[in-house]
């Protein structure tokens, strides 16, 4: 298996990836990563309009990890397992590996009885769980993040009114949103962290860099006092 990090859990949230890190070493899973060859998966320059730049990171990419004889590439951040999965073979033809997003992996390891977790006694703790775009409307990803939420000792799974293909996008958009109209994506994600708030969640999860990063920000901006936190990372801070 090939870890593909992508760039903001690399740079930004890299509590993501030292989680996913400590999932597979509990599964007792051999994995490797690209290091310095990996690239920018290239979705948030092919939002703004830059196909050519899009291609050569296709292009790159495919090539590095079709260079590491892998059969399975792993990753952690939904617009990166879209370029793999779905773009980058539409753009170059087949491609010679198999993409996951580590939603469905933890869903596989759990049903499994790879990973296990720390019994939590009677106490519960609520949380809600906000469907990233490219993960759910793009990939149909909705019900393995729930299923693994349902899974964890202790938790408790409620729902805001927007879900699944109804889903509200957190004003990210990959990038371009928030960087070409900043108040916009602020008012998005504020409106998306009181939806959460309303359901009496003490945590909001999602399995998106993107979506954790204008979240969280939503969250302290309004003093929401709600914390938002990556999938990945709740498994870990759970496992026994």
């Amino acid at each position: 298996m090939l870890y593909f990090v992508g760039c903001t859990t690399s740079y930004r949230n890299d509590e993501i990836a030292k989680a996913t890190v400590q999932i597979l070493e509990k599964a007792k899973i051999s994995f490797s990563i690209l290091g310095l060859e990996e690239k920018c998966c290239g979705v948030p320059l092919a939002s703004a309009g830059f196909d050519g730049t899009f291609e050569s990171l296709a292009r790159h990419n495919t090539g590095v990890i079709e260079g590491r004889r892998t059969n399975l590439v792993l990753t952690t951040c939904p617009s990166c397992c879209r370029a793999l999965r779905i773009d980058y073979p539409r753009l170059l033809g087949k491609v010679n590996f198999r993409t996951v997003h580590i939603s469905e992996l933890l869903l596989d390891l759990m049903n499994d009885g790879r990973l296990k977790f720390i019994h939590p006694g009677n106490n519960r703790t609520i949380v809600t769980y906000h469907d990233p775009c490219h993960l759910g409307l793009h990939m149909g990803i909705y019900d393995q993040p729930r299923r693994v939420l349902k899974g964890i000792p202790g938790i408790v799974l409620v729902e805001m009114d927007r879900i699944r293909e109804r889903s509200y996008c957190c004003g990210s958009g990959s990038g371009p949103l928030r960087a070409a109209f900043p108040e916009l994506a602020m008012s998005m994600s504020e409106e998306r962290v009181k939806e959460a708030k309303a359901t009496g969640a003490e945590i909001l999860v999602t399995s998106c860099p993107d979506c954790l990063f204008n979240l969280e920000q939503a969250s302290k901006r309004i003093r929401s006092g709600l914390t938002v936190m990556d999938l990945c990372v709740m498994i870990a801070s759970r496992l026994a």
